[in-house]
Formats: C-alpha cells, structure tokens, sequence
C-alpha cells in the first residue's frame, strides 16, 4: 500500500511538471526590456506583476499592474486585466470593453488561432509551424513557433511558451508608452517554480547596449581578456562612478575595485562574467572570461 502511494505520488508530480501551464500564478514576474523607438536598449526595464485579485466587467480576474524602472525608484504605470479558463487566457482591452483571448496553450502544429502580438488591438489569424519541448527547472513545457497566416512581412513569427507566453514581444497591451518608449522582448520569468534569463545579462540592469556597438564600448576597455589574476578597467578621461560584477546568470557578485581601476579576479570560478561600468556619459556593460 506504501509503494502504491509512492508511485501515485510520483506519478501526479510528474503530470504536474510535463503539462502545468498554469499562466496566472500569484507570483509570477515578467521583466520586459525597454527601448526608444530608434532602438537604443537605453531606458531600463518594465516588470509586471499580479497585485490582487478584483471584479471587473462580471468576472473574477487578477490584476497585474507594469511598473517602469529607469534611473532610481519603480513608476506604477498600466494595469492589465487576466484570467485563464483551461488552456485559454483572456484579457479585458479597452477599446473593445471586453474580454479578448490572448493566447491557447496546448496546441499542436497546424492549429490556428488569433494573436494580438504588434499593435496590441487587432487579432490576426496565426498558424503553429513548430511544437517542441523545452526544460526549465524541471519542468517540460511546449514551445509553440507561430506564422501569421498572410504574406505580410509586417507581422513577424511569434513565440510562445505554455505558461509563460510571449517571449519575443510583449505579454500585454497597450505596447509603447508616451515619448516612445517601447516594452518588447521578455528578459526574465518567474514564478513559484520557475526562474530564467532569456539575455546575456541580469534582469534588472538599468541600462546596457544589447550588443550594440557605442561610443562607451569603444571608450571602456577590459584587459587581459581572459583574465587570471587582475583584470583591468581602462576608461581613458571619461570618470567611472562604479562597477558591478555579475555571473552570466546574472546573480552579482562582491567585488573590491582598487584606486587603479583594477580587479582581483584570482579566487573566481573560471567562467564567463559580465561587468557594469556606471560612468556619467551612461552605463555600459562588458563580458570577460576568467581562466
């Protein structure tokens, strides 16, 4: 009887992980990066979180509110309005004060359904080209590719991940905000399960160049690189107001920055590092490799 209840156990457990897609759980965080409409990965962040639960429009919903980080404190800026029935996530938009389904989970190449994905207002039919499963902290859940049924290059493919949703554009409407700031591909999810990067970079970085070339990387320089034992922050005239050292992962990590500009680097794991350099023209943000 023991053993029975074991493997029932493990048995629901296992379920659990390979089919959850619960989208609405009351700790889940989305971090969002922030652009200008030229492009510039400048402007910091968006996270958007659930804060309660309320009644609108004659249903029980969970209300998500964005808040904004640029330079110092977080600005409470939208709410979003969701609820999941089964597979189905529906959202209430305003300009058509009604509940809009947002995205399907579970479904299987050739399936078609309707995404607000680009202008956040107009569904436009998509079809699943591809359906595959990815892990993420154990759990197995399905990666959906969808292509826009028209030959217009103006709607580009989407990708959705059960639970998730969205990872390459925005998980809400409206999508830009005034001064044209634009929210677009996820960062970083969590939940009470899960916790990913999908960037090179920790989720909570105020500003860096998303691999574009400026003029701070052509001033801020990183020598050895790989480094052993010293690394050394070359920034020419320009002043530096500080540095932050972060794994790949993006967990920092305690560092000590001599009057030199130099960095003992001789007790850290070998592996690929990330450092922050804050100076008053901006901040940049360089990788280098410890030997």
């Amino acid at each position: 009887m023991k053993n029975l209840l074991l493997f029932l156990f493990f048995l629901s457990f296992s379920f659990t992980s390979i089919f959850s897609q619960k989208y609405t759980d009351t700790t889940s965080k989305r971090t969002y990066t922030a652009h200008d409409s030229g492009g510039n990965y400048q402007y910091g962040y968006r996270v958007v979180k659930i804060i309660k639960d309320t009644f609108l429009a004659g249903r029980m919903v969970q209300q998500y509110r964005a808040f904004n980080y640029r330079q110092n404190d977080p600005v409470a800026t939208a709410n979003y309005y969701i609820y999941q029935s089964g597979d189905t996530v529906y959202q209430f938009i305003n300009q058509t004060n009604k509940y809009e389904v947002k995205f399907i989970f579970n479904l299987n190449q050739g399936d078609t359904t309707k995404l607000f994905p680009v202008d956040g207002f107009t569904a436009r039919p998509y079809y699943v080209d591809t359906v595959f499963n990815i892990q993420i902290d154990g759990f197995i859940l399905k990666q959906y590719e969808f292509k826009v049924i028209s030959s217009s290059s103006l709607h580009p493919s989407i990708t959705i991940v059960d639970r998730i949703g969205f990872i390459n554009f925005f998980n809400f409407n409206v999508l830009s905000n005034p001064g044209g700031t634009k929210y677009t591909k996820l960062r970083c999810y969590s939940d009470s399960s899960l916790d990913t990067n999908y960037n090179n970079y920790p989720c909570t970085f105020i500003a860096y160049n998303d691999l574009k070339e400026n003029s701070l990387n052509s001033i801020i320089q990183l020598y050895p690189n790989p480094a052993q034992q010293i690394l050394q922050i070359n920034s020419g005239e320009l002043q530096i107001e500080g540095m932050n050292l972060f794994t790949i992962q993006g967990k920092e990590i305690p560092v000590f920055i001599n009057q030199n500009n130099q960095l003992d680097v001789s007790s850290l794991p070998q592996g690929v590092y990330l450092l922050q350099v804050k100076t008053s023209l901006g901040t940049v943000v360089n990788k280098w490799i410890k030997e």
